[in-house]
């Protein structure tokens, strides 16, 4: 399993203003400009160990290493075609979600739109119909903004646009994520008196809501079959993201140090993963100055005479010179030790 990990420290920047209270989903700026979708799929799901910013580049991001796009796969959709995100342009009279009753920034009495970043990008695929009347599969289009107003709040809004199936043209389907984290402060330590660094706990919600632009006899059917659909895939990725991100977390606490606050919350360093610290052999250089350095010792030994009971050698492939004991008693002669100088002064 590949660690999640995120792009580079300049996308965890916070963009709200110091010392002030974090945007949430219920602030009424936000619920200006994104109102409420009529159902609720998923509430508070929680992802131990993100933020916001980083719930994005986990699973939705260009190179997310728990794609949708994965998923999408494995639930039976094919010819699936992801666009790149795009930074998108701030133009007042555009609206930020795709339900038209979210508010523009030139409205009479807007209030003004928090600073975020701003992206969007365009999916193409088909999708299983699983009716029995129409195509076995229906083509899909949707249409994906992402706001990110801090490392607290996200939110990820798409519209999707069915086609080939009756009264494709009678209505689309806004679907909203909403990402917010809790950050959570560790105690300092007794030994440094230091803090830790904190630990997030992202919580997703998701709501859907189906605008219907054309009077339709069969609006209940699409509404009832959409929010099955909805529902259904939904539930089934949620378990998958978050068993991944579990089984990833474990394999990161196995190669960190992790510390453990009062109340038995984990904390880690920081979410990026880092390579094991593994100890370097010995520089070249530094083997031969300690190569040397032995070589110094064995030609004051000879000088002196101590090598009477010993003989020197030096193993192929070795660095290191080793100083073994004799199998004579005599040796070496007076001669063998001009020798064996004359040698090592030639290695050298």
């Amino acid at each position: 399993i590949i660690a999640p990990r995120c792009k580079s420290p300049t996308s965890m920047i916070d963009f709200s203003p110091p010392n002030k209270r974090h945007l949430t989903s219920e602030d009424s700026i936000i619920t200006q400009y994104f109102p409420p979708l009529e159902h609720q799929i998923v509430s508070d799901e929680r992802f131990p160990g993100l933020n916001a910013l980083e719930f994005f580049e986990v699973y939705l991001a260009d190179d997310a290493p728990y794609s949708l796009k994965e998923f999408q796969s494995t639930m039976g959709d094919i010819d699936i075609d992801y666009g790149k995100w795009e930074r998108r342009s701030n133009n007042p009279a555009t609206r930020h979600s795709f339900h038209p009753a979210g508010a523009k920034e030139n409205d009479n009495g807007a209030m003004k739109f928090p600073t975020s970043s701003k992206k969007e990008r365009e999916l193409n695929f088909k999708t299983l119909t699983k009716s029995y009347f129409g195509p076995a599969y229906a083509t899909a289009r949707k249409k994906q903004r992402v706001t990110k107003f801090s490392t607290r709040l996200v939110i990820i809004e798409s519209m999707t646009e069915l086609f080939d199936i009756p009264y494709c043209d009678r209505f689309f389907v806004v679907e909203r994520w909403i990402v917010e984290a809790d950050k959570l402060d560790p105690p300092s330590t007794s030994s440094t008196n230091q803090r830790r660094s904190p630990f997030y706990i992202a919580k997703l919600s998701v709501s859907i809501e189906v605008v219907m632009l054309r009077s339709c006899n069969w609006e209940r059917q699409i509404r009832q079959k959409t929010l099955s659909t909805v529902n259904e895939l939904l539930g089934s990725w949620t378990k998958k993201a978050t068993k991944a991100l579990n089984l990833a977390m474990q394999k990161k606490l196995e190669r960190r140090k992790v510390g453990v606050s009062d109340d038995g919350t984990t904390s880690l360093k920081s979410y990026r993963s880092v390579p094991a610290y593994v100890e370097k052999p010995p520089s070249e250089a530094k083997a031969l100055e300690m190569h040397q350095q032995k070589l110094r010792v064995i030609e004051e030994k000879i000088s002196t005479g101590d090598l009477q009971w010993c003989n020197i050698e030096i193993r192929p492939g070795s660095s290191s010179t080793e100083i073994l004991p004799s199998a004579e008693s005599n040796q070496p002669r007076q001669e063998e030790k001009k020798r064996v100088l004359h040698r090592f002064k030639q290695r050298k």
